[in-house]
């Protein structure tokens, strides 16, 4: 039944249809078959009525818009990797976390200025305070914690970190 639910959902051609598809359905972050929540299905369908549809399950449905697929990808790094400005403003609008990372260490800003460098979703991900993954600060800095071994400063910060940028007192 939810299985079919779901279909029946990422097919809607209206947002009526999908508002009286959500009352039907439990839970609104429950996988596809592919991995995909129906907030990833959403920002992947490309045709006419993506848009309303999209809006409207954002704005009826109890979904995640953090929650990562299968693969780990919030809606937002799908959007990013189409360049689909829609629905990465709606995401934002809804309130998405703009520098979640993937599990390859992927913020969306990183994912758009690779597939799309001069595309707008770039320039509406900084405005929001997009940051890519190497611009964010490394778990460990600013801690108040002092390492006072540069071994175990190497340890924990690795590659990751050069002396200049580092905040960890050794």
């Amino acid at each position: 039944m939810t299985a079919r639910l779901l279909k029946q959902i990422q097919r809607a051609k209206s947002a009526e249809k999908v508002q009286k598809f959500l009352k039907e359905l439990p839970d609104h972050n429950e996988a596809n078959e592919n991995g995909d929540t129906l907030l990833h299905a959403f920002v992947r369908r490309r045709d006419k009525y993506s848009q309303d549809c999209l809006l409207a399950l954002l704005v009826y449905g109890q979904c995640d818009v953090d929650g990562g697929n299968h693969q780990g990808f919030t809606p937002l790094h799908i959007a990013a990797e189409l360049n689909d400005l829609p629905a990465a403003k709606a995401l934002v609008a809804f309130g998405c976390e703009v520098n979640s990372l993937n599990p390859d260490d992927e913020t969306p800003l990183d994912i758009a200025r690779r597939c799309y460098p001069d595309g707008d979703i770039v320039t509406l991900l900084v405005s929001v305070g997009g940051q890519t993954a190497h611009d964010q600060p490394h778990p460990f800095h600013g801690a108040e914690q002092r390492v006072r071994s540069s071994r175990v400063h190497t340890r924990v910060c690795g590659d990751l970190c050069t002396a200049d940028l580092c905040d960890l007192k050794i």
